[in-house]
């Protein structure tokens, strides 16, 4: 889990001047552009982790982000909707205690990382990214839910 908040923190990053609105797929590069800093082609737990950390505030074992809070960096960072960003946000509160945290992002991991390595292939992290945001069938050229 915690490499998926890394993911999606580390995308936070990448597209915080961004004013185009991005479909989901883009996004995915986005972060993927950003987070794996070796250049592999692979997110690791370690690029997981840093970005979530550094940029997103989301320590392992620390109170992570509320609700809210993911929305409006969401809504910033992606110019999804507040409606998209919060039903995204609520869809990625695995253990419903209202805040986005290293647990949530590890149960996601264990589900989507689909070898079991530790690592994300950008593969993984689209099929992650098209079933728990509110537009998963949105990929290719077609904005979702922007402002």
């Amino acid at each position: 889990m915690e490499r998926l908040v890394v993911l999606l923190a580390t995308a936070g990053l990448a597209l915080g001047a961004n004013t185009a609105c991005l479909t989901v797929d883009e996004i995915v590069d986005a972060i993927y552009m950003s987070a794996d800093t070796d250049m592999d082609g692979i997110l690791s737990m370690q690029e997981f982790s840093v970005t979530l950390q550094n940029d997103w505030g989301i320590a392992p074992g620390g109170a992570g982000l509320t609700i809210s809070e993911f929305t409006n960096l969401w809504v910033t960072n992606y110019h999804d909707s507040h409606s998209t960003a919060h039903d995204f946000a609520v869809n990625l509160d695995i253990n419903n205690d209202k805040h986005i945290t290293d647990v949530d992002m590890n149960t996601y991991v264990g589900i989507y990382d689909a070898n079991m390595d530790g690592q994300f292939t950008k593969e993984e992290f689209l099929t992650f990214m098209h079933a728990v945001h509110p537009d998963p069938h949105n990929s290719g050229g077609q904005a979702h839910g922007c402002h």
